[in-house]
């Protein structure tokens, strides 16, 4: 008789009994319900942790009311998505070093959450220029934290869950934690009206113990030993940039996943926008979190899924759709609207779905690309790529907060627009 977590997995993700089989060997295929339900857990804890203390709304909402200046908070998202990327690769020597891959996201994770402690406390303690730097400097650790967490979290999900499932699995860990942060967002707006932006800060600092529990409940994940290897870290970059040279369909995926930034670096920019003509205080952060967890909580399935179908088109759409909606958006504010009350958290609702399904799309078209060893040199050259594109894009973005983030708007959307044909030329991937 199946036990609870098989009957779960039946209903939500996939109801076959043989779970696909996939490309999974057939000693895992038992254990796929129970690890399901472990990897949604830890995935949903460190998902709702990341919607609190996300860059793009609550950061960038409270150095703004501490008086940091723009050029910190236009480096809120690239540091934090650049510094995740850009190691990666050359942590593939350290990763492979360890055959069980799940103890080292748990260490990550561990990191993470001292990170978004250190990022609280500067918010509660400092104002200015010196919470921005606290911030900025606590935000590179805990990128670097995540960097070793992100490397492994593709090859245990590729160990443990089979082909075809993957998506809809880490769709519905989104989805959870997408209620959980409308939550949070419904509070913000009852409560925080009388409150000092170091509220904010405390919020952000009792966050961090979601990613103490996430690495806790990774650590009970069962996976099979990967093969060990003893490999120098110049001679894994070698090979890291020989794959990208020699790979097409990698190569292509690449560029591909370069032109999604639209949907990750816009947000922060409609937030500054509407935080400069809010008079709401800190209750105007809620409806962008709400925002954050109403994509999060809808959009996620429906994307996991369209995603085990054809990632490549799921990143087809994001891009497209998020390109067209910075149009939209910044052609209603030459219109007059641009202190209207729900343009900004309309705009970043729909911006959030895109980017919910550019994260569904890249996730798992590179997790089904490759197999072993070869997929988690994937995830990482292509992140180490992309956090170096990041950077740039970042500093070129700081140096533009004085002439106004309209023209940055409009070239993320041109991006947007582009991706969205790249990535519809991408091959399929099949069984």
């Amino acid at each position: 008789m199946p036990d609870l977590t098989e009957k779960l997995y039946s209903a939500l993700v996939d109801d076959d009994e043989d779970h696909g089989q996939g490309d999974l060997p057939e000693s895992m295929l038992r254990e796929v319900p129970g690890n399901a339900a472990r990897l949604v857990g830890g995935f949903t804890l460190q998902k709702l942790g990341d919607r609190i203390a996300d860059p793009k709304t609550v950061l960038t909402w409270m150095l703004t009311g501490l008086g940091a200046p723009g050029f910190v908070i236009a480096m809120l998202v690239p540091i934090r998505e650049s510094g995740s990327l850009l190691p990666q690769a050359a942590l593939v020597p350290l990763v492979r070093r360890f055959g069980i891959r799940s103890r080292i996201w748990a260490a990550g994770a561990l990191g993470q959450g001292l990170a978004v402690a250190a990022i609280g406390l500067a918010g509660v303690t400092l104002n200015g220029l010196g919470a921005g730097l606290a911030v900025l400097v606590a935000l590179a650790w805990f990128a670097l934290s995540r960097a070793v967490s992100s490397i492994t979290a593709k090859d245990v999900l590729g160990k443990t869950i089979p082909r075809g499932e993957r998506g809809k699995l880490t769709g519905i860990a989104a989805s959870v934690a997408g209620l959980a942060a409308v939550g949070a967002g419904l509070a913000l707006l009852a409560f925080a009206k009388e409150l000092d932006p170091a509220a904010l800060g405390l919020l952000v600092a009792g966050a961090s113990l979601l990613w103490v529990a996430a690495g806790a409940v990774f650590l009970t994940v069962d996976e099979n030993r990967s093969d060990v290897h003893e490999t120098h870290p110049a001679t894994s970059l070698r090979d890291s940039l020989k794959v990208f040279r020699e790979d097409q369909t990698f190569r292509r995926f690449v560029m591909a996943r370069t032109l999604l930034l639209v949907t990750a670096l816009s947000p922060p920019f409609v937030v500054t926008l509407s935080a400069a003509v809010s008079e709401s205080g800190i209750s105007g952060v809620g409806p962008f979190v709400v925002a954050t967890g109403v994509a999060g909580l809808v959009a996620s399935p429906i994307w996991g899924r369209f995603a085990d179908r054809s990632s490549r088109l799921v990143m087809s759409l994001a891009a497209g759709s998020g390109g067209v909606v910075i149009l939209a958006y910044l052609g209603l504010r030459l219109a007059g609207l641009d202190s209207s009350s729900w343009l900004g958290p309309v705009t970043y609702l729909v911006l959030a779905v895109a980017h919910a399904g550019a994260r569904m799309g890249r996730k798992t078209y590179v997790v089904d690309l490759g197999t072993g060893d070869q997929r988690t040199r994937y995830v990482a050259v292509s992140n180490t790529l992309i956090g170096a594109i990041l950077l740039l894009v970042g500093l070129g973005g700081a140096l533009l907060t004085g002439v106004g983030p309209q023209w940055t708007l409009v070239a993320l959307a041109l991006a947007g627009l582009i991706g969205a044909i790249v990535a519809a030329r991408l091959p399929e991937i099949h069984d």
